[in-house]
């Protein structure tokens, strides 16, 4: 969920992509780099909005907040957010169940690891893995403009 290996990441393949002409590895890797680019820049948000204070800071005390700071704030975890955003990417784009598992178990240890290691409370990981799941799915959704599979034909229109 880290932002500084998920993005360049996901930058490299959608360029890979473009460059050597693949259109499913650009389609794949641009979405997902947009699905995880408007969750972590969500999450930025939100946190400088509601301004709440890390479990290291206030261990005793989760509703402590300070809105508008732009200091290390807790609410919604922005790790977990882009963990999230990236397996509800992936997850639409690979057909089958045993895949969804294996993604969104990452994204879910994620999540418990942020709030072992004390740098978020389990509303903060609950709240990202929301604003992930709901940034790609929007990203997905006004991307996704027909969908042709064995048996299946289908559109989707934006208004």
């Amino acid at each position: 969920g880290n932002g500084l290996y998920v993005y360049p990441s996901l930058l490299v393949l959608a360029v890979a992509g473009k460059a050597t002409g693949s259109r499913g590895l650009y389609g794949v890797s641009s979405r997902a780099l947009k699905s995880t680019l408007l969750a972590g820049a969500g999450a930025m948000v939100l946190k400088t909005m509601i301004g709440r204070v890390r479990p290291t800071e206030s261990p005793t005390h989760p509703r402590e907040f300070h809105p508008f700071t732009f200091k290390d704030n807790s609410f919604p975890s922005g790790h977990t957010t882009v963990a999230f955003a990236l397996a509800t990417s992936f997850a639409r784009e690979i057909k089958g169940s045993w895949d969804d598992v294996a993604l969104f178990s990452l994204a879910t240890l994620t999540a418990y690891s942020r709030i072992h290691d004390d740098r978020h409370w389990v509303s903060d990981v609950i709240f990202g893995a929301g604003v992930g799941i709901l940034s790609a799915r929007m990203v997905h959704r006004r991307e996704a403009k027909l969908l042709l599979g064995r048996n299946v034909i289908g559109a989707s229109f934006d208004f």
